[in-house]
């Protein structure tokens, strides 16, 4: 049998097997996307749990910004006729963990950074080294509390990345500590906004600071 009767007679089974490949990789595509979907988050600091951590919501976001563009605000929520800025600081029970530069634009968008420096700890010390973010409104999602409905806010969310040098004082060990960021907020009909933004580095823990 020569080389070519050969190779005709395996290209079946190599065909399969690329088959079986391609169909694995599809699969442990959709369980990675399953599990970002569906997976709670854990706040480091409190030990509780968030059902709806942001990184779900913002996968959420992505998938309906494919089907429509952003939608823009209803007669009653606050209209963008301009640019708006805030320069906030961010809290974690009453003690500063930086601060926040955003921007709401006129075409739905937000976009600003996180930088600053603070302790975590007694002994570690965090400096923001880079820490920025992009993202839209969601005129659709309706703000409720214990006192019912609010139709008049405006929700909005955005994500990026951080860098955080990390240094421990009492044993000089310096690490760079990297991950995704994410920001949550509502803007109501004075123009004022707030909420919170979150850090994590896998998706399943997080650290929460308020704005």
């Amino acid at each position: 049998m020569d080389r070519r009767e050969t190779d005709y007679i395996r290209s079946p089974w190599r065909s399969g097997y690329i088959m079986l490949l391609s169909l694995l990789i599809v699969v442990l595509i959709g369980l990675v996307i399953y599990v970002v979907m569906t997976g709670e988050g854990i706040d480091l600091t409190t030990g509780e749990k968030d059902t709806s951590p942001p990184w779900r919501q913002w996968t959420k976001n992505l998938i309906e910004l494919k089907k429509k563009p952003i939608g823009t605000p209803s007669p009653d929520q606050p209209q963008l006729a301009g640019a708006l800025q805030f320069m906030t600081d961010a809290w974690e029970d009453q003690q500063k963990r930086g601060s926040i530069q955003l921007a709401i634009l006129p075409d739905g968008t937000i976009e600003g950074q996180w930088s600053g420096q603070y302790w975590i700890s007694k002994t570690l010390d965090h400096q923001v080294m880079a820490a920025s973010f992009k993202g839209n409104i969601v005129p659709e999602r309706i703000y409720s509390d214990e006192n019912g409905e609010d139709t008049t806010k405006l929700y909005f969310i955005g994500h990026g990345g951080f860098s955080i040098l990390e240094t421990n004082s009492e044993t000089s060990r310096v690490r760079n500590v990297m991950g995704d960021l994410y920001i949550t907020g509502w803007l109501d009909g004075g123009n004022n906004a707030a909420g919170k933004i979150t850090i994590t580095s896998d998706e399943r823990r997080f650290r929460a600071y308020t704005w």
